[in-house]
């Protein structure tokens, strides 16, 4: 028993390092095409999103809240084309991170 402990220990700090290696990596450290294009997107999609967050968030949250998002605080989780192959009827699934835009 003390031996599977030991060797639990011993490799504890060598699991966390990988994990934590692994969550690092998925961040972009340089720009790409699609990086750019991605950005793209939510620059031009931002004003309607935060239009939703308004319309989501006034009737439940007290009236001097102003929910505003960030470009960067927008994760693309899925694309799916709606109408087929080359066809420009496009659904997306974001994952946002709404702040309250005060300090």
């Amino acid at each position: 028993m003390k031996k599977m402990f030991l060797v639990f220990i011993l490799l504890l700090p060598l699991i966390t390092s990988f994990y934590s290696a692994t969550i690092a990596s998925d961040i972009p450290s340089e720009d790409s095409e699609e990086l750019r294009l991605q950005d793209m997107l939510m620059n031009m999609l931002t004003p309607y999103i935060e239009n939703d967050l308004q319309n989501f968030y006034t009737p439940n949250i007290v009236e001097n809240f102003s929910p505003a998002v960030a470009p960067w605080k927008i994760e693309v989780l899925e694309t799916k084309r709606i109408n087929g192959f080359r066809g420009f009827h496009l659904q997306i699934t974001f994952e946002i991170e709404p702040t309250d835009g005060g300090h």
